[in-house]
């Protein structure tokens, strides 16, 4: 759906655009390398970096908040270095990556709520569900959401317990409709969305 309308997509929407692709692509190579038994954790111990720094850079954007080139910046250097960190000290890349995922889940779930509330300031923005960033916000706090209780549950429980079918079943179901949701946005972006973004 991104790629039909791409040319459309403002330089924002380009990021979650380049982010869905690159998830996309992780789910690739973990499928290939858990055929080589190389395993999936190398793979998510990268993605959940790179994952981290479009979605943190696409909120400072989005956002507008001062100095946020200072921010970027930050983000950079910081994500890569708690990664980094935590392979030394704590998962190595064989093992999964829990503590970046939970730090990055938590930190989305942040901006999220505070991309809303700034939505919610905005008197210019009348009409907010024809604006697309509104719903790419929408879907990171779902998602985040149910990604932060589902890794915690699956941590706490060391991958047992009787709701485990259950849980996984519904983070597969949410995934689905969110990216759902985000195909939508794309495909009616440049009908919809044009003059309110």
């Amino acid at each position: 759906m991104g790629i039909i309308n791409l040319k459309f997509f403002d330089p924002l929407t380009k990021i979650i655009f380049i982010l869905l692709f690159v998830t996309g692509l992780s789910e690739v190579i973990c499928r290939i390398t858990y055929h080589l038994h190389y395993g999936k954790n190398m793979v998510y111990h990268f993605d959940c970096i790179i994952e981290s720094l479009l979605i943190t850079i696409y909120f400072i954007k989005t956002i507008r908040i001062k100095n946020s080139n200072f921010w970027i910046f930050f983000s950079i250097i910081a994500w890569p270095i708690l990664g980094t960190l935590n392979c030394i000290f704590f998962q190595p890349l064989k093992s999964l990556d829990s503590n970046i995922i939970f730090l990055e889940n938590f930190s989305i779930i942040t901006m999220s709520l505070y991309a809303l509330y700034s939505i919610l300031l905005n008197e210019n923005l009348t009409f907010v569900i024809r604006h697309p960033h509104f719903w790419f916000w929408t879907c990171f706090l779902i998602l985040s959401c149910g990604t932060f209780f589902f890794w915690a549950y699956l941590v706490i429980s060391n991958y047992k317990g009787k709701y485990l079918n259950f849980l996984q079943y519904f983070q597969v179901t949410v995934n689905i409709l969110v990216y759902a949701v985000i195909a939508l946005v794309f495909l009616y972006y440049p009908k919809k969305f044009m003059n309110e973004s």
